[in-house]
């Protein structure tokens, strides 16, 4: 089964990212399952890479918009996010986009933190923890004696996915940005 993403103007529902979870425990709260936590690490990777793609189009759409050189797309996802900021804000009438231009780089750089500790750092997840279905993950240099571990939460991971959605919407037009995320440090 192949699975598209819908396109880059139709808006994505906390529904279409959500795994399906059809039984509940005695408390009747959802059961997740370890084949659940998989894959909602899984639609957070997916996600992440069609942001990557959509900030690409965006800086080109941008500054075709702001008259400027087409220019080349810079390797490093810090300098993308800046040269997109840049072209969204020299576009006429980008101006009033600053703001939110500044939110959604920060937001982006922030998430890509956690990005990081996923995909370099996953140690291993629990699915039927008291506290919750949660990743774990290592953060630091492996040869470094001093590595701490992070906690992500299934929930976490949900609230964080929406995040990338909404930075990934933004680049299409920085009006379409409409999901703040609150990243206060997670548990170590």
């Amino acid at each position: 089964m192949v699975m598209v993403l819908p396109a880059s103007d139709y808006p994505v529902t906390s529904a279409s990212l959500s795994v399906s979870v059809s039984e509940t425990g005695n408390d009747g709260a959802p059961v997740i399952y370890f084949k659940d936590l998989m894959a909602k690490i899984g639609y957070f990777l997916f996600y992440w890479a069609s942001l990557e793609q959509e900030l690409i189009r965006g800086i080109i759409s941008a500054r075709e918009s702001a008259g400027m050189d087409a220019g080349n797309i810079p390797a490093s996802m810090t300098d993308r996010l800046t040269t997109w900021r840049t072209a969204v804000c020299a576009q006429p009438g980008g101006a009033q986009y600053t703001e939110v231009a500044d939110q959604v780089q920060r937001q982006t750089l922030a998430l890509r933190e956690i990005r990081n500790h996923i995909v370099h750092g996953l140690q291993g997840g629990i699915s039927n923890a008291p506290d919750g279905p949660h990743i774990l993950c290592s953060v630091g240099k492996p040869n470094e004696r001093h590595t701490e571990t992070v906690t992500y939460r299934y929930a976490d991971l949900e609230h964080y996915t929406q995040g990338i959605d909404a930075c990934r919407r933004a680049f299409i037009h920085p009006q379409n940005f409409n999901y703040p995320v609150d990243l206060a440090q997670p548990e170590k």
